[in-house]
């Protein structure tokens, strides 16, 4: 009698271990089937209220440009959290040197991966501020503003002292400003679309051959007219 108990009881756990392991097999498959088709976190809508420009050259020919940045999150929540990076603005070919700036957020939190400038968590609030630096090199023709979001005002402001631009027919001159030894020739637009690019081209203040040619041309004409009245004279 003491055998058969022993094989009951032996098949009675056994059929226990198969219960629980199917169970337990049916829980890891259907947190898998959910963690598989839970849906993405939409990103929070967002647009810059005001870009900021300046343009300047330095000693060695390249272009430093400085931007900032005035850019509002469209939520309720006022700790607005973002579940990947937002693209913000898009830099032309040729940037160099590109670095964030702090203001509201910290420096490393503004992130260049070519061409786009992108802003990491965490965010403070639904109004931030952000400024960040890049340069272009000597051989470039024009400054390329293109933004990923709606822009609601831009402003750029070009350093008088040693740039000339020629400005998008989009942007139009508004008064300029800067510090008395320093001042800005400022161009303005208003409510621009996303991925709206404008530019202003580098006029070169170099005298090519042609001018050059010119300016002899005229010297040495200047020149005989004054001898042969000297001549006339005597």
């Amino acid at each position: 009698m003491r055998p058969s108990r022993t094989r009951c009881g032996s098949r009675r756990r056994h059929a226990l271990g198969r219960l629980f392991f199917l169970q337990a097999s049916a829980l890891v498959v259907a947190s898998l089937v959910n963690t598989e088709t839970a849906p993405a976190q939409e990103p929070i809508p967002a647009r810059i209220l005001e870009r900021r420009l300046r343009l300047s050259r330095d000693a060695g020919g390249a272009y430093r440009v400085i931007e900032s940045l005035a850019l509002r999150f469209v939520t309720d929540s006022e700790i607005p959290e973002l579940s990947e990076l937002l693209p913000l603005v898009k830099l032309q070919p040729g940037a160099e040197s590109v670095r964030g700036l702090g203001g509201d957020i910290a420096a490393h939190q503004v992130t260049f991966h070519a061409p786009l400038i992108a802003l990491d968590a965490p965010l403070p609030g639904r109004d931030i501020r952000l400024a960040f630096t890049y340069l272009l090199p000597p051989s470039a023709p024009s400054l390329v503003v293109d933004a990923e979001l709606e822009v609601g005002s831009l402003i750029v402001e070009v350093d008088k002292g040693n740039l000339v631009v020629r400005p998008d027919p989009a942007l139009r001159r508004s008064a300029d400003g800067g510090a008395p030894t320093r001042p800005y020739r400022t161009y303005v637009a208003e409510s621009l679309d996303p991925e709206a690019a404008l530019s202003l081209e580098f006029v070169t203040r170099r005298v090519d051959a042609r001018q050059r040619f010119a300016v002899m041309f005229l010297t040495a004409l200047l020149a005989l007219v004054a001898a042969l009245w000297v001549w006339r004279r005597g």
